[in-house]
């Protein structure tokens, strides 16, 4: 591929303060880099017995060939997925052997495909057993769940290459333990237990780094983060609103975390979103530029974008917020010299939000849940496709596309 088939990237309207160090002429990413999408067990493969309520999804454990072939067809090099530790162990102590089988079947699947496998072990449902010991307030659910971690570690290693241990820990803690009725269960609002379930997880984290790389030193072991612009420098912001107030106990416990990680992971992954101002939520692609170059400078460990997307039937509105969030992973590359090695839009297929229902459309391929689910590749998905395909940008692509709202109410993307 000739540099000649890109061009300057036209000026993109959204606010930066560092516009002068925009990335203008290099727009191809590095060789090797993994252009993805994601998906998640509860969300997305249907049937799941875990301490939700059991909901079809897309279907996805039914009609994953299908789902394959369609990542195949849209070039996609990288899947992130999950596996269910209720699949796994729906009875305390009881492996689900045909769960195994399906496991296999699916990974191998995505082996012979050539796809790099990103694959989250716990995504904020559990086996409903769990509860009876106390949830992850316990330190037997801790060692249930290493328990699990070195069952699936041991068994499914040759097909997983990187290790997502646990999706938004803190995310994680603040439904199940302080957002009452409408967060997960065991639905409770009282921020000691969540600063228990918070140092649990913890402890779960760094010993499953352990766990895993005692059988494979080759092994790429992290964390799914959920990240905004406020976590890194959050004294700055306290005043904003009384909402926001209420989350710093534990968003600030983000990059504390990490440090208490002691250094037990191999990648950071970050989910990113939108800029939180004022009660809405603003759409701010720098800041994904500026969360990862902070996070390298400060941990010197490669940066994996695990979730980025926008909810939208907008195919226009939602492929210039993809492209201006690559750009943004762009400049991080080429300006800021951070090791980014790969990103991960959010979701590959249609499917369950949380305490949303099917409402909202972050996918890339629409799914008919309501009737015959029918899958539908997105305009996005094709534009998405052809930046896979040529390592970047295409001629003219900012301009087919129009500007991006600036900033929109969380219930506008819904």
């Amino acid at each position: 591929m000739k540099n000649s088939t890109f061009q300057r990237i036209a000026s993109i309207s959204y606010n930066s303060s560092d516009s002068k160090d925009d990335l203008m002429q290099n727009t191809v990413f590095p060789k090797n880099f993994l252009f993805g999408a994601g998906i998640c067990d509860y969300q997305h493969f249907g049937g799941s017995n875990c301490d939700l309520p059991m909901i079809p999804a897309a279907k996805h454990s039914l009609f994953y060939k299908n789902d394959f072939r369609l990542l195949n067809e849209l070039k996609l090099n990288a899947f992130r997925t999950s596996i269910e530790w209720a699949r796994i162990e729906p009875e305390e102590g009881k492996i689900d052997e045909n769960s195994v089988k399906f496991y296999h079947e699916y990974f191998n699947r995505l082996k012979k495909m050539g796809v790099a496998t990103i694959v989250t072990l716990h995504h904020f449902t559990n086996p409903k057993w769990i509860h009876k010991h106390g949830g992850w307030l316990s330190q037997k659910t801790v060692k249930k769940f290493l328990g699990y971690v070195d069952f699936v570690s041991e068994e499914f290693d040759e097909s997983i290459d990187y290790y997502i241990t646990i999706n938004e820990p803190t995310i994680y803690t603040q439904l199940a333990y302080m957002a009452g009725a409408r967060g997960l269960p065991p639905y409770h609002r009282d921020s000691k237990e969540a600063k228990l379930c918070l140092r649990n997880m913890n402890e779960a984290i760094r010993e499953t780094y352990r766990i895993i790389h005692e059988k494979n030193k080759k092994a790429r072991v992290g964390v799914s983060q959920d990240c905004n612009v406020l976590p890194l420098a959050l004294q700055d912001h306290r005043g904003l609103l009384p909402w926001l107030m209420a989350k710093i106990p534990l968003n600030i416990a983000i990059d504390n975390q990490i440090e208490n990680w002691e250094a037990k992971y191999d990648f950071c992954g970050v989910n990113y979103y939108s800029k939180p101002f004022l009660g809405k939520q603003q759409v701010y692609p720098e800041g994904l530029r500026k969360i990862c170059t902070q996070l390298f400078k400060k941990y010197r460990k490669p940066i994996l974008i695990t979730e980025n997307g926008l909810s939208n039937r907008d195919d226009a509105q939602k492929t210039i917020f993809l492209v201006q969030h690559l750009k943004s992973v762009l400049n991080a590359i080429a300006i800021d010299r951070t090791e980014i090695i790969g990103y991960c839009w959010w979701s590959f297929l249609h499917g369950y939000e949380w305490g949303f229902g099917y409402k909202p459309f972050f996918a890339l391929v629409d799914v008919d849940v309501e009737a015959s689910y029918k899958r539908a590749p997105t305009k996005t998905a094709y534009v998405y496709s052809k930046i896979i395909q040529n390592q970047g940008f295409l001629l003219d692509l900012c301009k087919k596309f129009g500007t991006l709202r600036a900033a929109v109410k969380f219930e506008d993307w819904l």
